[in-house]
């Protein structure tokens, strides 16, 4: 019986831990869950053969020609997940999924080929 009670209490400990830590999380702005799920989505994404390029807001001018060289030279498609309003969830789970990307492509390639093809195309 002794023993019983004590898991009853340890499980009881561990859900109010997580719940004074979730609502510090909130309480400070500092939610994980996007960052961990763009994180995953991206190394999954990886693991497949299918990197992409995640943007968010509205495109500028040289997206179309970036978008294309991309996926010429390097394979990395372009998904747009938000319009002009995005929340900063989206923003958080972007700003994770493409660091993850970046990273892979400068380990894969030597450099930083998102910055060669952004400059080549502003200075187009």
């Amino acid at each position: 019986m002794h023993r019983r009670w004590s898991r009853k209490v340890a499980w009881s400990l561990a859900g109010a831990v997580a719940l004074l830590v979730l609502l510090a999380c909130l309480a400070l702005g500092a939610w994980p869950v996007p960052s961990i799920c763009g994180n995953l989505q991206a190394r999954i994404d990886l693991a497949r053969g299918r990197p992409k390029l995640l943007e968010a807001g509205l495109p500028s001018m040289g997206r179309p020609r970036f978008n294309r060289l991309l996926r010429q030279r390097y394979g990395v498609e372009a998904s747009v997940i938000g319009g002009c309003t995005v929340s900063n969830f989206i923003l958080a789970y972007v700003d994770v999924y493409d660091e993850v990307i970046e990273s892979s492509l400068r380990k894969r390639y030597g450099r930083d080929v998102l910055r060669e093809a952004f400059e080549e195309v502003a200075a187009y």
